[in-house]
């Protein structure tokens, strides 16, 4: 019942003061709402008994007037602060979650889908914040209200505060059994959450090519099965609940039964008053709530608990995090050394050596699944830094690799664009000057000309109102932005057409003197003027030299070259 309480502790320690000032305005309300049950049964005694003043009774009136008012002001104080630290809790959690993926390497993300992470940040944490909100305040009138009314029963009649309490085993029994179903029901529902926010995800960025396919039924039936396995498991939830809520309904009312039968019997025999029966008949309809709170705390309580369990498999997931060194860089030459790197069982890169100096432009071809990209992402270290891996002879792991990758510009295979303007995709929301320098170097330029917004022409999910080629180019434009130091193109070039590839050539060899140039091909033709190539085989170096060092070898680059329509000729560098 307070497990979850313990665990989430750091929160409630760093914000104690809100919280204690709420739990003091919940008990003073406690306290002044059995007020007036007892001034009810004085008045009804006194006037019974044809004792109470005209004075005493506009006493005990304003007395009940005054009450209310405080009640309802301290009970805007309370909601202000627990509801208030509810919403801190889920900015607080979302941070934590956001930390965490942010500095995870790609591994983590083999592990948990798109899907996964959406429904873990946005569902859950809301259960998380339920639970420091409205289930504090149903812990609260659950625990130590009826505690108070029991003690003021107790003071009127102990046989019938003690008839009253008999049915309350039941209530405990019956939670017990609730909320292991609730907790079972609740995780199901979030799983299928999960998978649905994920199907949802994928077929944003996938629409195309389900339409191309003609899979639109195929797909909304799928999605149909996925939305009723889940209506299913929330089904399943609302059941348990309001069986629970049924329970702590059912009980208190089993309880005011018993109890108005004994009181009956007494005032029969003279031992109870009538100002005491109408006293105990207040109080015992004021049980009624905190009997349905602590169903809606357990409610809130176990959804919680499955939830938390779920954020924190997230954020203790054991993986190994990327390096935080606080090194400067020392300089320019990174070395791989008899570099190994894999990626869990499958194939990565072994025994890598090479120098990349300021200014070198290196290529990297190969056959697919060679190991190329994984060569490069090493440079990028977004991965466990491997042994080998060094700047001016200090390891990447002993550096400061946030100011490392600033000098970084980096076109991936699969290129990201969000859905803002086409200069926020560029400048990624920094105040840049002039992006056009860019767009011509990436040979854009042309294609800014037929957008009537240009550049503040609004770009839809993952660029979806622009061609593979111009998505390309829109990416190229944003790593030439940052005016990097190493320059990594990952198949830049494979959607462009021969022309705009000869321009962008062009631009790039005129790079400044000390930016290097790490590219990807399959054209052979972009990394030709390369100061050096290297052929990349099941995750080894095969060749490596110039274009005209690789021609004269006759091996894998030279075979692909004349495939590719080139010449055997010996080309100028």
């Amino acid at each position: 019942m307070f497990t979850l309480f313990s665990r989430l502790d750091w929160f409630f320690k760093s914000h104690k003061k809100p919280y204690l000032i709420a739990l003091i305005s919940l008990i003073f309300i406690d306290i002044f709402i059995l007020v007036p049950p007892m001034l009810v049964g004085l008045i009804s005694d006194g006037i019974k008994a044809s004792t109470l003043s005209y004075k005493t009774f506009i006493t005990l009136v304003s007395l009940l007037f005054i009450l209310s008012l405080i009640n309802y002001l301290l009970g805007y104080l309370a909601d202000y602060h627990l509801f208030s630290n509810a919403y801190s809790a889920m900015h607080e959690i979302r941070k934590k979650i956001m930390e965490k993926l942010i500095k995870q390497n790609p591994f983590f993300y083999h592990h948990h889908s798109s899907g996964e992470i959406m429904a873990r940040s946005t569902s859950d944490v809301s259960s998380i914040g339920d639970y420091t909100g409205f289930g504090i305040m149903t812990l609260m009138d659950s625990t130590f209200y009826p505690l108070i009314i029991l003690l003021l029963m107790l003071r009127i009649s102990w046989q019938l505060t003690l008839i009253s309490i008999l049915p309350f085993p039941l209530l405990i029994l019956a939670s017990k059994y609730l909320e292991d179903k609730i907790d079972e029901s609740f995780s199901a529902a979030q799983k299928s959450t999960d998978k649905l926010s994920a199907m949802v995800l994928a077929h944003g960025k996938g629409l195309r090519v389900l339409r191309a396919y003609v899979q639109e039924d195929r797909q909304e039936e799928i999605f149909g099965e996925l939305s009723k396995e889940l209506m299913n498991h929330r089904n399943d939830v609302s059941k348990y609940v309001s069986l629970f809520n049924l329970t702590t309904r059912a009980i208190p009312g089993l309880s005011y039964f018993l109890a108005m039968g004994l009181s009956s019997y007494l005032m029969a025999k003279n031992q109870l008053s009538l100002g005491s029966l109408i006293s105990i008949n207040l109080y015992l309809g004021m049980l009624a709530w905190p009997m349905m709170a602590f169903g809606e705390y357990m409610a809130v309580n176990q959804q919680a608990i499955t939830s938390w369990n779920r954020i924190e498999d997230l954020l203790n997931f054991d993986d190994e995090p990327l390096p935080e060194g606080d090194g400067e860089i020392p300089g320019n030459i990174i070395s791989f050394s008899q570099v190994n790197f894999k990626y869990s069982e499958s194939q990565g890169i072994e025994d890598i050596s090479l120098e990349l100096e300021p200014g070198k432009h290196l290529g990297l071809v190969g056959p697919i699944g060679s190991g190329k990209t994984t060569l490069m992402k090493q440079l990028l270290a977004i991965y466990p830094i491997p042994e080998g891996l060094t700047i001016d002879g200090t390891a990447f792991k002993d550096l400061d690799l946030g100011l490392y990758r600033q000098g970084l510009g980096y076109v991936p295979q699969e290129h990201v664009l969000f859905s803002k303007t086409l200069k926020e995709n560029i400048t990624l929301g920094e105040d840049g000057d002039d992006i056009l320098e860019v767009l011509e170097r990436a040979g854009f330029l042309t294609d800014l000309k037929q957008m009537p917004e240009g550049v503040n022409t609004l770009l839809g999910e993952n660029g979806i109102n622009l061609s593979g080629g111009q998505r390309q180019r829109l990416s190229l434009a944003r790593a030439l932005y940052r005016n990097p130091k190493l320059l990594l193109l990952d198949d830049t070039l494979s959607a462009v057409d021969n022309l705009t590839q000869s321009k962008i050539e062009m631009h790039l060899k005129n790079l400044p003197q000390d930016t290097s140039l790490v590219i990807i091909s399959h054209r052979l033709s972009a990394v030709r003027n390369c100061s050096e190539i290297l052929v990349m085989d099941q995750g080894r170096i095969s060749e490596r030299g110039s274009h005209e060092e690789l021609m004269k070898n006759k091996g894998w680059y030279y075979d692909q070259w004349l495939k590719q329509g080139g010449s055997d000729e010996k080309t100028p560098a």
